[in-house]
């Protein structure tokens, strides 16, 4: 079972019951919206899960969907992977998240840069994502265990700041970083 779509844990919560001795494990998509809020960056897998007042119902819903699913996995319910993606990269992104440098730019506007360019981020490639789920649900003993932990960490290795990013935009009209 694979869930991209647990944005409610009543969703979370009817899937896992309906699917209940029909599925052995569970694929479950989350969100950086549930680690604790940490000056450590990137937020490491082993932050807590805590609600983030900045996310708002979106991330309490996601906290309380994995809490459910881990609860479902105590009970022998089904094995349970979970995966905390970074910034999704690829083409065919339906939302400006990821892509809003590149849209900035496209458009002459001004680069907004997160923490005056001191954020860090993480990236993983659309194609490796996918794979990674792929993985997951071909092999149910991945989905248990200290496997699936390793999997959650699907992202690049390199951490970058916005404050480097700029060097490699190419020219785009004058747009520019603040």
């Amino acid at each position: 079972m694979l869930d991209l779509s647990g944005y409610f844990s009543d969703w979370t919560r009817a899937a896992s019951e309906t699917l209940t001795d029909r599925v052995a494990h569970y694929v479950f998509v989350s969100s950086g919206a549930v680690y604790r809020p940490s000056p450590e960056l990137p937020w490491p897998e082993s932050n807590l899960l805590e609600t983030n007042p900045i996310w708002g119902r979106y991330g309490e819903e996601k906290v309380a969907s994995k809490k459910l699913l881990w609860e479902t996995q105590a009970q022998g319910r089904h094995a349970v992977a979970c995966f905390r993606f970074p910034f999704i990269l690829g083409p065919g992104n339906f939302a400006d998240r990821e892509s809003f440098v590149f849209s900035r730019l496209e458009a002459g506007r001004p680069i907004l840069l997160p923490d005056e360019g001191k954020a860090l981020n993480q990236f993983v490639y659309v194609d490796d994502a996918a794979r990674a789920l792929v993985a997951a649900l071909e092999c149910p003993d991945l989905a248990a265990g200290q496997a699936a932990t390793a999997l959650t960490a699907v992202r690049s290795r390199t951490v970058l700041g916005w404050s480097c990013a700029p060097t490699f935009w190419p020219d785009f009209g004058g747009s520019t970083p603040r």
